[in-house]
């Protein structure tokens, strides 16, 4: 079933007619011509946790972000992590024609630190 279909198209309307648009998670999008990747879980934790990140030890976090990009998968690591990560999912996470996008957004607890 559709998150329409789910909820009402009734309820929906309204948010249509605004130009609010539901996309999967995680999901990679175009605005403005712009490549945009979101998704809701951490994707810079399971590359720190993996050991990956030796040097520098000064910016882990600008690392991490660059080994996440340079394997263009929002979630490079294997096994997945958080859990959740569905394998039956897998390329979801993968950039779109192996491009990387100019925006990723993710929520991450790594940043303040990095």
């Amino acid at each position: 079933a559709t998150l329409g279909h789910a909820l009402g198209s009734q309820k929906l309307e309204p948010l249509s007619k605004l130009g609010v648009r539901f996309v999967p998670n995680p999901a990679h999008l175009s605005v403005g011509g712009l490549r945009v990747s979101v998704t809701s879980g951490d994707a810079l934790s399971s590359v720190l946790r993996s050991g990956l990140v030796l040097r520098p030890q000064e910016k882990p976090v600008e690392q991490a972000f660059r080994l996440l990009l340079q394997q263009r998968s929002l979630f490079p690591v294997l096994p997945r992590d958080p859990a959740q990560v569905s394998e039956a999912r897998a390329a979801a996470l993968d950039f779109p024609t192996n491009e990387v996008p100019d925006i990723i957004l993710f929520p991450s607890a790594n940043g303040a630190n990095g």
